[in-house]
């Protein structure tokens, strides 16, 4: 009669731990061509001119008047970010 409730408390207690691990990342890959149709149309009013950020191997176009942070490098990452002047909105790149 223990068994069956040990079976339940077990999957119970790993199912929240195997479940990430059996559906992954998920990930959508969007093609260049959509990007381009994108950007033809896009309002880019209130952004800076893009601009090649080498270091986060990425073009962006940064939100206007918005401070750049310092660049922060780490092991197995890279990252820069933008703050608003409210300092309550930000965005960032990480390579």
């Amino acid at each position: 009669m223990g068994e069956p409730s040990c079976i339940k408390r077990t999957l119970f207690c790993c199912i929240p731990f195997l479940l990430p691990w059996l559906t992954g990342c998920q990930f959508d890959p969007v093609a260049g061509a959509k990007l381009v149709s994108h950007r033809l149309v896009a309002d880019e009013r209130g952004l800076e001119k893009p601009q090649i950020i080498e270091d986060v191997q990425a073009s962006f176009a940064p939100p206007a008047h918005w401070e750049s942070l310092p660049l922060q490098s780490g092991p197995l990452y890279t990252h820069q970010q933008w703050r608003s002047k409210s300092h309550r909105t930000g965005v960032g790149v990480v390579y």
